[in-house]
């Protein structure tokens, strides 16, 4: 009577001095067949599989290389450096407005205004003596007696004294006024400058609010990109684990399955 043998194949085999019969024989062949065709089935099935994988593991790779290509590229940037310079700059002209403030307060502060409209007053006010005086003067020439033209001569001479202060005094009004005008021309030419100067920080300073604005949003999307890229990488990492582990099983299953 046949014993049954081992696994995997447990097939039939006769006791010592037995005939073997063609049933057994039979029945053996089917199934070392059987197990042959489920080899060929599976070895088949892992290669396929090995070939998808292989290929995954290709186009892996190949990613890999170009994310890697990207990654040299953002640290060959030189935004830190720019972002420094322009700091360093928004400083200095910080420091610039602050110091030309000051200097616009001191120009505010004279009071060079009032001093005008006294000085224009006193004009005034002498321009009106002069006209009466020239009236009088008039009165005076018209009269013809001797007695009265000396007496006029007299006081005519007194007005001209008075009249030589005057005009000694217009001629100092003339020149303090002069002075005025000239001190109120170069301060009107450096109020001038400084607007021009001041209007040109502003525009330099809303250029570069919107330099920095555009570097932010530049740093705000590389910082997402590498937050982005951060997460590939590591859910790459994960799948090349798993490809490995998956491969060890096959690799086990292979050798495992040699009968």
């Amino acid at each position: 009577m046949p014993i049954t043998g081992s696994n995997p194949l447990n097939l039939l085999k006769p006791e010592a001095g037995e005939l073997v019969s063609l049933s057994v024989i039979n029945t053996n062949y089917e199934t070392i067949n059987t197990y042959a065709l489920d080899n060929d089935t599976r070895s088949a099935t892992i290669e396929a599989l090995n070939t998808v994988q292989d290929g995954r593991l290709t186009a892996l790779e190949a990613e890999d290389v170009a994310l890697d290509g990207r990654l040299d590229t953002l640290e060959g940037q030189t935004l830190d450096t720019r972002l420094t310079t322009a700091e360093a700059d928004i400083v200095a002209l910080e420091a610039a407005d602050v110091a030309l403030d000051g200097r616009l307060d001191t120009l505010e502060g004279q009071t060079l205004n009032t001093r005008l409209t006294t000085a224009e007053s006193e004009i005034d006010a002498l321009q009106a003596a002069d006209v009466l005086l020239d009236g009088r003067l008039d009165t005076l020439e018209g009269q013809n007696l001797n007695t009265r033209l000396t007496a006029a001569e007299t006081l005519n001479t007194t007005q001209t004294t008075r009249l030589n202060g005057i005009d000694t005094l217009n001629t100092t009004q003339d020149g303090r006024l002069t002075a005025i005008e000239g001190v109120n021309t170069t301060q009107n030419s450096t109020l001038t400058a400084y607007g021009t100067r001041l209007t040109n920080i502003e525009t330099l300073n809303t250029t570069q609010n919107t330099r920095l604005t555009s570097v932010e949003g530049v740093n705000t999307t590389q910082n997402t990109s590498l937050t982005s890229l951060t997460a590939r990488i590591t859910a790459l990492e994960a799948n090349d684990s798993s490809f490995d582990a998956r491969l060890d099983d096959l690799e086990a299953d292979i050798d495992g399955g040699t009968p």
